[in-house]
C-alpha cells in the first residue's frame, strides 16, 4: 500500500478514536478529511513520486479488506473542461461528500464503436482527445460501535448496501447537473454510470455495433442501457 494510504488509514482510525466520529456513514466531510487537507495544505516542500502510475494513485486495488471504493469515471470534451470542473466544485461544496481528490486525466481518442473515449457522435465532436473526471467514494467494512465502548464491528451486507445506493444517489445527482447544463459526455462502462437508451443511440455509434451482440450475453445491466432495437 503507498505511503499516501497509510497516512490516509491513520488518519481515519484517530477521527474514529479520538472524535468518535464515522466518516464513512454518512455525506458529510468529517474529521478525517478535513485532517487529511490540513496536512497537505500545510505541507512546507512539494511532494515529488515516481514510478508506475498505478502505484501512486490511490486506486481501488490498493483497498485493504476493510474498505471498499467506488468510483465514476466520466469523459468530457477539452473545450468544456474548466466548465465542467466548477460543476463539480460546486456540487461537491453543497453536498458535501468526503471524496478523496478527483483525478483528471487525457485519453487519446479511438475509434472503437462503444468506446467511452470515442468522441465521433459527441456534440463538438469529433476531437483527438478527451478529458477524464475520475470521482472515488470510500466506505469502510466495519465501524466503531459507539453504544458499545467504541468497539470494532463488521457492516452487514444490507448495511453496507444502503452506503452504496447512497453513494449512487450522490453520483446520480452529479450526472444530473451535468445534463441540466448540457454537458455533453461519456461514461466508464464498469464504473458508475446513468448511461440511457437514448445516450447510447446519441453519443456511440449503436447502429455499426448493434449487430454484434449476442442475446444470452445480454444481463440487466445492459438491458436497462442499450436501446430495444436488437
Amino acid at each position: 500500500m503507498p505511503l499516501s494510504m497509510l497516512i490516509f488509514c491513520e488518519i481515519v482510525n484517530q477521527s474514529l478514536v479520538q472524535y468518535r466520529l464515522d466518516p464513512y456513514n454518512g455525506p458529510y466531510t468529517a474529521a478525517a478529511y478535513d485532517m487529511m487537507q490540513s496536512l497537505i495544505k500545510n505541507t512546507p516542500e512539494a511532494n515529488t513520486f515516481y514510478g508506475p502510475q498505478r502505484n501512486m494513485l490511490p486506486v481501488d486495488r490498493f483497498m485493504n479488506e476493510n474498505v471498499f471504493c467506488a468510483m465514476a469515471e466520466w469523459a468530457f470534451l477539452p473545450n468544456d473542461i474548466a466548465t465542467v470542473l466548477e460543476i463539480y466544485k460546486e456540487y461537491f461544496h453543497h453536498t458535501e461528500w468526503p471524496n478523496l481528490p478527483i483525478e483528471v486525466e487525457y485519453v487519446k481518442c479511438d475509434d472503437n464503436y462503444m468506446s467511452p473515449w470515442n468522441s465521433n457522435k459527441m456534440k463538438g465532436g469529433p476531437v483527438e482527445y478527451l478529458v477524464k473526471v475520475n470521482t472515488m467514494w470510500f466506505f469502510s467494512k466495519t465501524y466503531r460501535d459507539l453504544n458499545n465502548l467504541g468497539k470494532s464491528k463488521t457492516r452487514s451486507r444490507k448495511q453496507q448496501e444502503i452506503i452504496r445506493n447512497q453513494i449512487e444517489v450522490h453520483a446520480e445527482g452529479l450526472w444530473n447537473q451535468l445534463k441540466e447544463k448540457n454537458i455533453c459526455f461519456k461514461a466508464h462502462w464498469g464504473k458508475i454510470n446513468f448511461t440511457t437508451p437514448e445516450d447510447v443511440q446519441q453519443l456511440y455509434e449503436w447502429d455499426m455495433f448493434k449487430h454484434y451482440i449476442q442475446p444470452q450475453m445480454m444481463n440487466d445491466y445492459f438491458k436497462q442501457r442499450l436501446p430495444k432495437d436488437l
